[in-house]
């Protein structure tokens, strides 16, 4: 809410002049509003399922910052630096 509270002067002060027309435009085509809700409606959904995402993963990844470091390092920098060191195409 904060940030949908900050934005709005922003919104404003960019796109003000159009903002009669997107209005038209709103009543005109059902579609148009139908898409902008599911839009925002999947972008919640989303956003709430990462954030549970989040919150049940940092409980293992607090107790194991170590290991997940170490993890992260042999399976994701250490494939990107033996294929370019075995590349054919030098």
């Amino acid at each position: 809410m904060i940030s949908f509270s900050v934005s709005l002067p922003v919104m404003f002060y960019m796109e003000g002049a159009q903002w009669s027309a997107f209005v038209a435009h709103c009543w005109s085509s059902p579609t148009l509003v139908r898409n902008v809700f599911c839009s925002g409606i999947s972008f919640y959904v989303y956003d709430e399922l990462a954030t549970m995402t989040v919150n049940a993963v940092n409980i293992f990844f607090q107790k194991n910052k170590f290991t997940f470091f170490y993890w992260l390092a042999i399976y994701t920098i250490r494939p990107a630096m033996t294929c370019a060191v075995m590349s054919p195409h030098r």
